[in-house]
C-alpha cells in the first residue's frame, strides 16, 4: 500500500506530516509499501492509502493517532 500526506507548506505543516509518516512506518509496519510526502498549498493536511482518502485536516483537528489508526486499519 503506497500512502501520500500532503501538507501545507506555508502553514508550517511539514512537522505534523513527518510526524505522522514516522508513526505510520512504525505502527503499520510491512503492510504500508511506502509514505510519501508532499507540499500543497491549499492549506490542507491530507492522508490517501492507495487514493483513497482516509483523512482530511487542519491545525485545530490534527490528532495523529486517529489517522495512524485509520490507515493502519486500511493497510490490513
Amino acid at each position: 500500500m503506497i500512502v501520500e500526506i500532503e501538507y501545507c507548506d506555508a502553514c508550517g505543516g511539514l512537522g505534523m506530516a513527518v510526524e505522522v509518516r514516522d508513526r505510520i512506518r512504525a505502527s503499520c509496519g510491512d503492510a504500508v509499501d511506502d509514505v510519501e510526502v508532499t507540499p500543497v498549498t491549499d492549506g490542507a493536511f491530507r492522508v490517501r492509502a492507495d487514493d483513497e482518502e482516509l483523512f482530511t485536516t487542519d491545525r485545530a483537528t490534527y490528532d495523529p493517532g486517529r489517522i495512524v489508526t485509520a490507515v493502519c486499519r486500511r493497510a490490513t
